[in-house]
């Protein structure tokens, strides 16, 4: 059975922020940038809150059933790096077996995104009517509820497979990292992720997205709730109470509510469009940065399919 979850909390592109380098107090002249054009007719255009959010503008694309696609994604190779995973997994099995010892442990990331709603807040507002502020699960995430928890794992595999950190001794994960040469495809996709998060820096202090958030705020107080913004509510430990579930009727009520305002003041289509003005943006400053990180996947690829070709 799926495990519940009230974590719409904090956007991942928010928390890697510190992370990824991409934030400070201070700014520069450089980080002084004017706001982006976006389409016309995206800002003032009400949407109906019987319909599904559905939109192809500026290079964001939000499709029925909860999907979207933002410029900066073609750059972040989600399926290879499922691939690279897959081929590190079978280095790392390898390697245990070589020392005698298995591996029971579970498989490397394998590329699962998080549901779009984990970065806008309650989207569909039928979900909403029933699970509240409740995280949908992720579309990629289909048919792995009943995946067994990993066994327990000894000592012994968690020497082999981990190594000595203090000494600097790498372990099977380390020993395989280092034979399909990862750390330059690991620094090209860091490198995205921390444009990703500059983007999102930048559009949530865009006029048009705090506009859009006075909007939703507004609509939200006619209807009976007073938040500033959607992450408000949707952490709000009162409404929430102990995350537990099943929702209760306020709950309820009050995620129907930020759905509804959501669609009826375009939040996600503006939200998205800006964010997707600011990747352009950064594509364009960051380009041969960008290429030079392509083709360090495209090297790294063909070694892991090596791997994967062997054990076919």
């Amino acid at each position: 059975m799926r495990a519940k979850s009230r974590h719409y909390a904090i956007p991942l592109l928010v928390a890697s922020i510190a992370i990824a380098g991409c934030g400070g107090t201070g700014k520069t002249k450089k980080d002084e940038i004017e706001e982006p054009s976006i389409p016309s007719g995206v800002v003032g255009a009400p949407g109906d809150p019987a319909k599904p959010i559905s939109f192809d503008i500026g290079g964001a694309a939000f499709r029925p059933g909860g999907t979207l696609s933002m410029p900066l994604d073609a750059y972040i190779p989600q399926a290879d790096r499922v691939q690279l995973f897959r081929a590190l997994d079978i280095l790392d099995r390898e390697c245990m077996k070589e020392q005698g010892v298995d591996w029971p442990g579970q498989p490397r990331e394998q590329g699962i995104n998080l549901p779009v709603e984990a970065e806008y807040g309650v989207i569909d507002l039928d979900w909403a009517k029933l699970h509240g502020y409740e995280v949908p699960p992720s579309p990629d995430a289909a048919g792995q509820a009943n995946t067994p928890p990993p066994a327990e794992l000894s000592s012994a595999a968690v020497a082999a497979y981990f190594g000595n950190p203090q000494k600097k001794e790498p372990g099977c994960e380390g020993k395989s990292q280092q034979k399909l040469s990862t750390s330059k495809s690991e620094a090209a996709y860091q490198y995205v992720r921390g444009l990703q998060d500059k983007a999102h820096s930048r559009s949530m202090n865009d006029s048009r997205v705090r506009a859009v958030n006075a909007e939703w705020s507004k609509c939200m107080k006619d209807a009976g709730f007073s938040y500033p913004d959607p992450m408000a509510a949707a952490t709000d430990k009162v409404l929430l109470g102990k995350g537990g579930v099943p929702s209760t009727t306020q709950e309820k009520t009050a995620a129907a509510a930020d759905a509804t305002c959501k669609r009826v003041t375009q939040y996600v289509q503006i939200r998205a469009v800006v964010t997707a003005a600011y990747q352009k943006g950064l594509i364009e400053t960051n380009a041969e940065k960008l290429r030079e990180g392509q083709g360090e996947w495209t090297q790294v690829l063909e070694r892991a399919n090596e791997v994967l070709r062997g054990k076919q």
